[in-house]
């Protein structure tokens, strides 16, 4: 049994006699198509959409705003291979703030999705600062926690800004963030745990699981194997390349 953060997990082993051996055993239940069972799981309406919002293939990613491991894996996803993929893959965000590692975690994605309530441009700008930033934001958090009350939570300050930016109503998103929205982001944590996430970046693939970081190489494979188990062509096949 192993314990991560609040989720505990139990996992089978073999145990050779001369004690020389370990084998993981994983059981798997061959009635039943696994990732279409995790896809149906997944609870999607009203997320933000990045790519095509029809794409047969469908990437959803369990993200931490604070989680540097996250970042990396955001810059992956969201440069060449978005590119080359929005025309056919749809890409989609849950929250999984790590609150116990990450002190700022929560309140960036009560502000993420206090703007996506809004807007889901706002609210991928906002998923794109925070990652991009996040030396800027561990600093700039430093100093809040010296002056609570007398500096603006960097979080609260970003999404303001972007709010302004998008002529969003501010008095609509400062109420949203004093509602304390966290009950949404708790359920999608603990749909993650349901599902086997326990760290971030956890990413699902059409339902299969993928722990952690991957290179743009092992993302185009299974994206390209995704979109031909869909019948769709892989990226830069233009001759059946959907209008």
């Amino acid at each position: 049994m192993v314990h991560q953060g609040l989720t505990t997990k139990t996992f089978n082993f073999l145990l050779a006699e001369d004690g020389s051996k370990l084998l993981y055993v994983s059981t798997l239940d061959l009635t039943q198509d696994p990732y279409a069972r995790n896809m149906a799981r997944i609870k999607l309406a009203g997320r933000p959409v990045r790519g095509n919002p029809q794409g047969k293939v469908t990437v959803v990613v369990y993200d931490d705003l604070e989680c540097p491991f996250c970042a990396r894996m955001h810059a992956i996803l969201f440069g060449a291979v978005f590119r080359d993929y929005r025309d056919r893959v749809r890409f989609i965000y849950k929250d999984f703030p790590l609150v116990e590692s990450h002190p700022w975690a929560m309140r960036a994605a009560q502000n993420a999705n206090c703007l996506a309530a809004r807007s889901d441009a706002a609210y991928w700008e906002f998923v794109d600062y925070t990652h991009a930033h996040l030396s800027q934001i561990n600093d700039e958090f430093a100093a809040y926690r010296q002056a609570p009350g007398k500096v603006e939570h960097p979080a609260d300050e970003a999404a303001r800004e972007i709010a302004a930016r998008r002529t969003l109503d501010l008095g609509q998103l400062k109420a949203c963030l004093k509602s304390n929205p966290s009950s949404a982001l708790e359920e999608s944590r603990r749909e993650g745990e349901s599902l086997g996430v326990s760290a971030t970046p956890t990413l699902f693939v059409n339902g299969q699981l993928i722990d952690g970081v991957i290179q743009e190489p092992e993302l185009r494979a299974l994206l390209d194997r995704a979109l031909a188990e869909a019948k769709m062509p892989a990226a830069g096949d233009t001759s059946t390349k959907p209008r």
